[in-house]
């Protein structure tokens, strides 16, 4: 769901961010090698881990918003794909900001520590 990147090797073994690479990685999480362990099976784990992830990002955004009123979804940061996804499956009527888009990548990665700063700007405090 993210763009292949040769030159990222800030992965679990080190290789690069490849579809390749990355199924070679997810053969080895179930005890195989990548010449047995197919694209199609490679998918499903992958369409599997995604479901999971979004289970838990919905949780964990029904602890947030519990008791207080919806009106918007801020999404940000390298998750910001999950956060689109979980949305979609409880909140289709929510809007949604992506930082990302507004902000850029940079700062969208950053969003916390950018608020904070904001914040203190604001409140003469920097």
């Amino acid at each position: 769901m993210i763009p292949e990147d040769a030159d990222d090797r800030d992965t679990a073994d080190g290789r690069p961010a490849t579809r390749a690479f990355a199924r070679a990685r997810l053969a080895r999480m179930v005890g195989t090698d990548a010449d047995a362990f197919t694209e199609e099976q490679a998918d499903e784990l992958v369409r599997l881990a995604l479901v999971s992830q979004c289970l838990v990002v919905v949780e964990a955004m029904e602890c947030v918003i519990e008791d207080r009123p919806l009106e918007r979804i801020v999404l940000s940061g390298s998750g910001e794909f999950l956060g689109r996804k979980a949305a979609a499956w409880e909140w289709r009527t929510v809007p949604l900001t992506s930082l990302t888009e507004r902000l850029g990548p940079e700062l969208s990665q950053a969003a916390c520590a950018y608020a904070v700063a904001c914040e203190a700007l604001a409140a003469g405090l920097a």
